[in-house]
């Protein structure tokens, strides 16, 4: 007898959520978060996003990882250190940086970041 049985059976939204993340499948994870009923996942969109961001960024997509942490409206100390060339003091030169960030993506890196900071910027109160 040449019979196969298949088991169906319900996984959680919450470990549905992990198991994309874990794939590296971030926008199907926020597909899932978008559309689920539950606020009880233990994990948030903002914290998706945030991971999404990280990762599109280790992928040299930093345009697209700007708009995540813009999307997710992520603090600003969160997203600088990504860029330590930008906080050096002026007597240290960016050649004995250890960024993280391959020399030939530094600019493109820094110039995606522009619009993050000028969000940021905009969204600050006016103080006297």
């Amino acid at each position: 007898c040449d019979r196969k049985f298949m088991e169906i059976y319900p996984i959680s939204f919450k470990d549905q959520i992990k198991e994309l993340m874990k794939m590296d499948q971030f926008e199907d994870a926020l597909f899932v978060i978008q559309n689920c009923k539950s606020d009880n996942l233990g994990i948030t969109r903002k914290e998706i996003q945030q991971k999404y961001a990280l990762y599109l960024f280790n992928k040299n997509k930093f345009e697209d990882a700007i708009q995540q942490f813009i999307d997710a409206d992520v603090d600003l100390r969160e997203v600088l250190p990504l860029f330590p060339h930008l906080l050096l003091p002026p007597d240290v030169p960016i050649s004995e940086l250890q960024t993280g960030i391959d020399p030939e993506y530094l600019k493109p890196a820094t110039e995606a970041l522009i619009p993050f900071l000028v969000q940021k910027r905009n969204g600050l109160p006016f103080i006297l």
